[in-house]
């Protein structure tokens, strides 16, 4: 699925997601139930992946999910490296096929708290490494 980007282009994963709120399309169905989810608190595709995961999300929520990363990464002009840094989100997250359709569980997988400041899993998920416009 190739988004469709407004004129304007808007400039965090949470503003660019939101113009899909409301539409009858995959994309329209994840930014629904992202905003509709009180776990999602950032502005960044890792705060989305986090927040998907703690809510276990199916197999399609998933590759709405890895679609839309993509998209928006290459729709802000992204770097290598910040292209690479969405790709390990998408690596840790998302679930290879529909038998393991929960993701990964961040928690499970690297301990309780795996995203703190010096953490060794920091630089995989660094929001800092998506594109932040000014």
């Amino acid at each position: 699925m190739v988004a469709q980007i407004t004129k304007t282009t808007p400039k965090t994963f949470r503003s660019w997601l939101r113009q899909f709120k409301g539409k009858d399309s995959p994309y329209g169905d994840l930014a629904t139930d992202a905003f509709d989810d009180s776990n999602w608190t950032g502005n960044t595709v890792k705060s989305l992946a986090i927040a998907m995961v703690m809510g276990h999300p199916c197999y399609e929520a998933w590759a709405t999910f890895r679609d839309a990363a993509r998209a928006y990464i290459t729709s802000m002009g992204g770097t290598n490296r910040q292209k690479a840094n969405i790709e390990e989100i998408i690596a840790r997250c998302c679930p290879d096929d529909e038998s393991n359709d929960s993701g990964v569980d961040l928690d499970d997988e690297m301990g309780e708290h795996w995203d703190y400041p010096g953490s060794p899993y920091e630089d995989y998920f660094d929001g800092d490494d998506e594109p932040a416009y000014d």
